[in-house]
């Protein structure tokens, strides 16, 4: 990636600009901004412009510059690690003095100050797992999409859907990261997550990049608003120095983290200084040589009496980051879920699974799933539906759950498998959902459509039996008339008639 550098001429016309206007507020405002050597500073995870690396250290662009602009102007930064909408509250309250790599919008410019100088430009990438494909948005229709909470991508996809009639459903996550973890264990359909993050780690999970892109930003600091000014304009005047001098601090961490190719300078005496490094490099060369057999040939002993226990190390922290990734994913859910090992015990479980299934909060580590189970089930379909999940299917099935004391309820279980870092099956994942009372109306239907059939029957047969009857209360009239009341006949016609209209 080249970064294009402004010409000689206009580099010098914005810098006369910016100088006139730092030299206007300094009149206006002679507050000195050194009066404040404390700054509280948010960092969030967005590899590479800002993030926490594995030692709890800030990194990232951002970060480099902002600790050269400290130095020079003597600020001691304070850092505030968490996620971004926390931040951006604490931001908009002045809990915290800056925050860095936030994107500018007219929106968020209402509410909190931005400095005026872009430190560089983002857009937004749509991902799949990779046995998924999306070419455009209309493709989105009825999917679920994992977007990062209080996320400026999020928020103008949001408006993309609506405008263009899309239905889609959005789950919203901490960080990028359990995005990707979401995507990865097919809980959603499609990931949304910002380029420079995408490019970065991707690789990283089982995701695949669509052509989709959208929603380009430029990136600044951003500061509380009105407080923040003179802050501000001293990042400014900074950013606007680095960037006019390609060996700055800023060019240099865009090759630390983007590998951007930008030749630097090099000084007149270096060709000097390089023949006195040669001179001297002779004069040790042959100390360096027998040296370098002796450490060589210890290392080559540490190494192989470490290699071992480094690689159960490093495969025992995989497997301990595929399972948080799982947990997390497990914790997400609202559908009572849990992870097994594949022997069947309990390794996580949500709020959401000892509220339906548990009921308790004892320690379930030691639990296995058959102790959860009635015994006609366990004996019927569990040892199978298992045995088919550990071989690599996903299985569903619908049970009647009784619960002493309480009422039946139907539940539907979806059991599928999870894959260790070595590709292997490494137990299992439980998905349960309570469907009572959808079971419940599909039975009351199946009911009254019974009792509708009997009714359409029973009505039937009064009509049919009606008429067979009607000659036995009609032809008994038409035979008495004109016999007198002591004709022998007359006694049984009347008999015949009563027991017609009965």
């Amino acid at each position: 990636m080249r970064i294009a550098v402004l010409t000689e001429k206009h580099k010098l016309c914005s810098f006369l600009r910016l100088s006139l206007f730092l030299l206007f507020f300094s009149i206006l405002f002679p507050c000195s901004l050194a009066a404040k050597t404390v700054l509280k500073v948010g960092v969030y995870n967005n590899q590479p412009t800002v993030f926490v690396d594995e030692n709890g250290a800030a990194r990232g662009l951002f970060i480099d510059v902002l600790e050269k602009i400290a130095s020079e102007e003597g600020w001691t930064l304070e850092y505030v690690p968490a996620h971004f909408s926390v931040l951006f509250e604490k931001l908009q309250d002045g809990s915290i003095d800056l925050m860095p790599g936030v994107a500018f919008s007219e929106k968020r410019k209402g509410i909190i100050d931005f400095n005026a100088i872009t430190v560089m430009a983002n857009w937004a990438e749509l991902f799949t797992s990779n046995d998924g494909e999306i070419t455009s948005l209309s493709e989105l229709e009825g999917k679920v999409l994992a977007v990062k909470a209080g996320d400026i991508h999020f928020y103008a996809l949001k408006r993309m859907t609506e405008s263009f009639n899309i239905s889609c459903r959005f789950f919203e996550a901490d960080e990028y990261e359990t995005v990707f973890e979401m995507l990865e264990a097919h809980v959603v359909d499609v990931g949304v997550v910002n380029r420079l993050f995408g490019n970065r780690k991707s690789k990283m999970y089982n995701v695949l990049a669509t052509p989709i892109i959208f929603n380009p930003i430029e990136m600044r600091y951003a500061a509380p608003k009105v407080t923040s000014e003179e802050l501000l304009n001293t990042i400014d005047s900074s950013l606007l120095l680095y960037k006019r001098d390609e060996n700055s601090i800023y060019y240099q961490a865009l090759n630390r983290y983007f590998a951007v190719d930008t030749p630097p300078k090099l000084p007149g005496w270096f060709w000097s200084a390089m023949w006195g490094v040669v001179i001297v490099s002779l004069c040790l060369f042959s100390l360096t040589i027998l040296f370098r057999y002796q450490v060589t040939r210890r290392t080559l002993e540490l190494t192989k009496a470490n290699s071992q226990l480094e690689g159960q190390i490093e495969e025992r922290k995989r497997a301990e980051e595929e399972l948080g990734k799982i947990a997390r994913v497990v914790e997400a859910s609202s559908d009572a879920m849990a992870l097994f090992n594949d022997n069947h015990f309990h390794m996580f479980v949500n709020d959401a699974y000892r509220q339906m299934v548990v009921q308790s909060d004892a320690d379930l580590s030691s639990v296995t799933i058959q102790e959860f189970f009635d015994a006609d089930f366990r004996g019927n379909k569990l040892a199978e539906l298992l045995h088919a999940c550990l071989s690599g299917s996903v299985v569903q099935v619908q049970i009647l759950r009784n619960i002493a004391q309480t009422n039946p309820s139907y539940w539907n279980m979806k059991f599928s498998p999870y894959y260790s870092t070595t590709d292997t099956i490494g137990g299992y994942v439980i998905d349960i959902r309570d469907v009572t009372e959808q079971v419940e109306l599909e039975n009351s239907l199946k009911n009254a459509q019974k009792m509708e059939a009997i009714g359409m029957l029973a009505g039937g047969v009064a009509h049919d039996l009606n008429n067979i009857l009607s000659g036995l209360v009609s032809y008994p009239d038409m035979l008495l008339l004109g016999r007198s009341p002591n004709d022998p006949m007359t006694k049984s016609l009347k008999t015949i008639k009563r027991s017609g209209e009965r």
